[in-house]
């Protein structure tokens, strides 16, 4: 997948989100062909992916809700990426609460 990338566009370094999420996708098609393989049945498969995507929103909404609700700290965390570059920054033992 990089070579091909890299074919596209010589200059571009994918992160490893867009690798993670392109491998998936290759992987999900790869065992959508191996269901139409054993089961020769192309209106099942269309008819459950389709199923399954218009339950994607309300499955990240759960996700989402989830995370913010057993993860307090996500929301409560300080901003310290916009306070000031000081000595305390780079000492061993930080601020309190960055």
């Amino acid at each position: 997948m990089k070579r091909l990338i890299r074919q596209i566009h010589p200059r571009f370094r994918p992160s490893w989100q867009l690798m993670l999420g392109g491998s998936l996708v290759v992987i999900s098609a790869a065992l959508y062909a191996l269901h139409y393989l054993v089961f020769r049945d192309a209106h099942h498969i269309v008819f459950w992916s389709l199923t399954s995507l218009a339950f994607m929103p309300i499955s990240v909404l759960f996700v989402t809700l989830i995370i913010t609700v057993f993860s307090p700290s996500v929301s409560s965390k300080p901003d310290c990426a916009s306070s000031t570059w000081s000595s305390e920054r780079f000492s061993a033992r930080p601020a309190l609460g960055c």
